[in-house]
């Protein structure tokens, strides 16, 4: 996801829940949850794109897909 201000540390989320956003320690491999970003009614968390973040890493931006679609039952077709 990025490198944060002191290149110490490494953002990363995991391709099937980048919901959570997590922060590496180079140095020692310790990781530790940096983020958890809500995932919106309908949707689930596999559909969410990494988030991308600003560079002060207080605002973040991602996006989702939705599929809709409509299932209509006819019945009495001959």
């Amino acid at each position: 996801v990025g490198w944060l201000p002191d290149g110490k540390s490494l953002l990363t989320a995991r391709t099937e829940s980048p919901n959570v956003v997590y922060e590496v320690e180079l140095g020692t491999g310790k990781r530790k949850v940096f983020r958890t970003i809500p995932v919106p009614d309908g949707v689930r968390a596999e559909d969410l794109s990494t988030p991308i973040f600003s560079a002060d890493f207080k605002s973040y931006v991602y996006a989702y897909t939705r599929i809709g679609s409509d299932l209509y039952v006819v019945e009495g077709l001959k």
